[in-house]
Parts: C-alpha cells; sequence; structure tokens
C-alpha cells in the first residue's frame, strides 16, 4: 500500500476543506489504496451555508 498517496489525499481534503467553508461534509466511500497509490471511487460533498456551520476553526491534521 502506498502509505504517501493516502496521507496526499488527507492533505488534500483538508486545504479543500479549509479554502471551501461551504462544505460541510465530504465522504469518500471507498479509497482504492494499492502499491501504485490511491484512488476514489465515490465521493459524497454536502454544501451548507458557510455562515451557519459550527466548525470554523482550521483543522490541523496530527502528525
Amino acid at each position: 500500500m502506498d502509505a504517501g498517496a493516502l496521507e496526499d489525499l488527507a492533505a488534500r481534503l483538508t486545504r479543500l476543506k479549509d479554502n471551501h467553508p461551504e462544505i460541510a461534509l465530504v465522504d469518500f466511500n471507498p479509497v482504492l489504496a494499492g502499491p501504485d497509490g490511491a484512488a476514489i471511487l465515490s465521493a459524497d460533498v454536502r454544501i451548507a451555508n458557510a455562515a451557519q456551520r459550527t466548525d470554523s476553526a482550521r483543522r490541523a491534521m496530527r502528525s
């Protein structure tokens, strides 16, 4: 499994949500990870009013 590809995917998702506060939920299911990378096979993205979001603090990934 390509752990670096999964880390890159998580980092990109974090940047996406930080840059677009109107994104309320992102669900990738399933994510296929193999020796040559990772692929999202299905995604669900929900949009909400950014002014009504309760998680406005920037998120940081744990290392």
